[in-house]
């Protein structure tokens, strides 16, 4: 096979969404010509697509030192820069590309998109105002430029902008970008106080998002089938006694948990303002360097079987599966091993407790729970990137059916667990925001820091990747509480699937508070 096949057959494997023949064959090619620029290219952006954006920057370096000028490989790595933080140089490159190509508006949008996600505002609404003048009906830009006038309070303006695009969207625009402009449109009729009308843009979202190749190809019963095996091994199971903390050559993570949209990013940001901590920001830890890493490490057993091969862990495995996770942490973090505190924030770790237990029996979980009601809508409001979880939380009955699995989870085996766990609720915190925080940094025997009172200005310095990038940059207050109220109409639809843990968790019917922020 000459080397254009050999690359045609690996694009081929890395476009059908079989990343790891993608990589392997991407790495056989370079193995014989190290100078391959579009392997290079290719590996870097793959890496990068898996979360191992330290890997692929050098690789997108090279392609770029080798073919210097190429826009394609300048913007794999601008992207690559903007994923691992390093902003000014990821805005740096967009606008050599913006030199290269004027009468191109991607690059533009771009340097507005990096802008947004800093908080700079301003500069972003300068960029993407550059990129509708290049393109007026380019949807990608008017909805970034809708977004900046919503954080902007001009939640008219942006409605106005939105609605006749979706009206002269062509019909075969893919879903995923109708789907987008529907839910921003939503979330400028929720601050208008349309609920209704929110509700149904949502509901269009919704549907158009489901109607998208990226969501059918993600749409799989994984997730729930995995928490029902979690469930069946750790219910009533007395295993975990035996776990017991022994000396270890490494450290064990902190873990901030709970249903997504329960405010686990705005404890992740309070405890982040401390100096001696670092945190995720949602990069997949757990996932990368215990889930993927059992086979590995565990060898050719031939009763493997997940979750039961949990239990039959030697000390030796335990200890090589913790080595692999920080070995992926510090691809993010150098050097986390000694750093103070590590905190591992995915909420959905929540069902992997069980795992965490045997692997990290020292750890610290922060279990933050919010409002059930206000859990399932807020997440039902919230545009994802599809992956095999955040599928399940396209729609209200979805949401609510997920909700009940997980948390009913956590019910059933809380008792089975040795972790030392804290569970804080969202309207706690918001309500005496000073005492909860203190008794958060008192959990986790940190010495108390003023920073942590001011959070929100340390994490507006971030890059925040996660949903609540823009709340967090604001100080806590309670306008989020209760929002479900303004939609009881719609919720009742969930009602009874929640119920008990309203119940459970101690929330109440009530006079409501109508989101204001």
């Amino acid at each position: 096979m000459d080397p254009q096949q050999e690359l045609a057959r690996a694009l081929q494997f890395h476009r059908s969404g079989r990343l790891a023949d993608a990589e392997r064959a991407y790495r056989a090619i370079l193995a014989k010509a190290p100078r391959n620029v579009d392997a290079l290219n290719l590996l870097g952006s793959l890496l990068v697509r898996r979360n191992r954006v330290e890997d692929g920057i050098p690789l997108l370096q090279q392609a770029n030192r080798l073919r210097p000028g190429q826009p394609a490989i300048m913007n794999n790595l601008a992207t690559a820069l903007r994923r691992h933080r390093r902003i000014d140089e990821a805005i740096s490159l967009f606008r050599e590309i913006a030199r290269r190509e004027p009468k191109s508006p991607r690059p533009h949008y771009e340097i507005a998109n990096t802008l947004e996600a800093v908080h700079r505002l301003d500069e972003a609404g300068a960029a993407i105002d550059n990129a509708l003048a290049l393109a007026p009906a380019d949807p990608h830009a008017n909805l970034l430029r809708a977004r900046l006038d919503r954080r902007k309070r001009e939640f008219a303006t942006a409605r106005a902008r939105l609605t006749p695009l979706l009206d002269v969207l062509p019909a075969d625009a893919p879903p995923s970008v109708r789907g987008k402009l529907w839910n921003e449109l939503g979330m400028s009729l929720d601050k208008l106080g349309e609920y209704d009308a929110a509700f149904d843009a949502f509901d269009h979202a919704a549907t158009a998002f489901q109607e998208s190749a990226e969501y059918r190809a993600m749409d799989s019963p994984m997730i729930p089938d995995l928490i029902e095996k979690y469930r069946a091994y750790f219910k009533g199971s007395d295993e975990p006694q035996s776990w017991t903390v022994t000396d270890r050559p490494t450290p064990a993570p902190t873990f901030i948990v709970g249903f997504p949209r329960s405010g686990t990013t705005m404890t992740e940001n309070i405890i982040a303002a401390h100096p001696d901590v670092e945190t995720s920001d949602e990069n997949p830890f757990l996932q990368d360097g215990v889930i993927r890493q059992l086979r590995g490490v565990v060898g050719n057993d031939p009763n493997f079987t997940f979750p039961e091969i949990i239990g039959r862990l030697t000390d030796a495995q335990v200890d090589a599966l913790r080595e692999r996770y920080w070995d992926r942490v510090e691809q993010d973090i150098p050097g986390a091993r000694s750093r103070p505190m590590v905190i591992d924030k995915i909420p959905f770790n929540l069902i992997h407790l069980g795992l965490i237990n045997r692997v990290f029996p020292e750890s610290r979980i922060i279990l933050v729970i919010r409002d059930p009601r206000d859990v399932v809508l807020s997440n039902f409001m919230q545009e994802f990137l599809p992956t095999q979880f955040t599928v399940h939380l396209v729609t209200l009955e979805r949401t609510a059916n997920l909700y009940r699995r997980a948390l009913s989870l956590w019910l059933d085996i809380r008792t089975s667990l040795t972790l030392a766990i804290h569970q804080v609720r969202y309207e706690d915190i918001v309500a005496d925001f000073e005492a909860r925080a203190r008794e958060l940094i008192a959990f986790l025997e940190l010495p108390w820091h003023d920073d942590v009172l001011r959070f929100h200005e340390v994490a507006a310095k971030r890059l925040v990747t996660t949903p609540s990038y823009e709340a967090i940059t604001r100080p806590v207050n309670p306008d989020a509480k209760g929002r479900w109220r303004s939609y009881s109409a719609h919720i009742k639809a969930v009602e009874d699937e929640l119920a008990p843990f309203v119940q459970e968790f101690g929330y109440e019917e009530g006079p409501g508070t109508r989101d204001q922020a």
